[in-house]
């Protein structure tokens, strides 16, 4: 049990580390209603997933963050 913890711990940093490298070409602003706050609330109902979810469920969360961080990489700015 444990180690599946500690799992979810390493997946869960590594998207923080990934989501907030993405993030940087929006600067710091992140106020109610600019894209970085859009962005940080998707991201943390997803990481809320992730964590808190059962084995299918979290799967899901982490495939979705991916896609979330990959979309945010795409964005110009």
């Amino acid at each position: 049990m444990a180690n599946s913890a500690e799992n979810i711990d390493r997946v869960v940093s590594y998207l923080q580390h990934a989501f907030s490298k993405a993030c940087k070409k929006f600067g710091s602003n992140n106020t109610k209603g600019t894209t970085l706050y859009k962005y940080q609330v998707k991201f943390m109902y997803m990481l809320d997933e992730v964590m808190r979810g059962v084995q299918p469920v979290s799967q899901r969360a982490i495939i979705t963050a991916n896609k979330l961080i990959d979309e945010i990489e795409s964005v110009r700015v």
